[in-house]
């Protein structure tokens, strides 16, 4: 995650009408939300799921259905990770240090962005 995100960079999950926020630690590199760290996008969206709707959800792919703020715009962290895998071929050279540096990097003009949600194509 840390090609891809920046240090406190906030993340967003949804199940059903349920949403949760947590924040991308730099440091640890983890997702931290209600205290808690979780190492992957799949392991805070598969929480989530589980709080929310308790017995409904057997896995999740967080990297589909969480999303992260870049300026204004929510954008899947799939979407971020495919953009900066088109171009380069070494992710750690990627690493970010501030949201202005991830804005600048990916240069993406507010409107080529638009939601997406996982549940459009269910």
């Amino acid at each position: 995650m840390a090609s891809y995100l920046t240090d406190g960079i906030k993340i967003r999950h949804k199940s059903g009408t349920s949403i949760v926020y947590g924040v991308y630690c730099g440091e640890s590199k983890t997702i931290i939300g209600d205290g808690v760290s979780y190492p992957t996008p799949s392991s805070f969206a598969m929480a989530h799921h589980n709080r929310a709707r308790p017995g409904r959800r057997v896995s999740a792919d967080g990297w589909l259905e969480c999303k992260c703020e870049i300026g204004e715009r929510w954008v899947t962290l799939d979407y971020l990770r495919k953009f900066v895998n088109t171009i380069t071929s070494d992710d750690s050279d990627t690493e970010m240090t501030t949201e202005e540096d991830l804005l600048s990097f990916y240069q993406i003009p507010a409107t080529t962005i638009r939601e997406v949600h996982i549940g459009d194509f269910l």
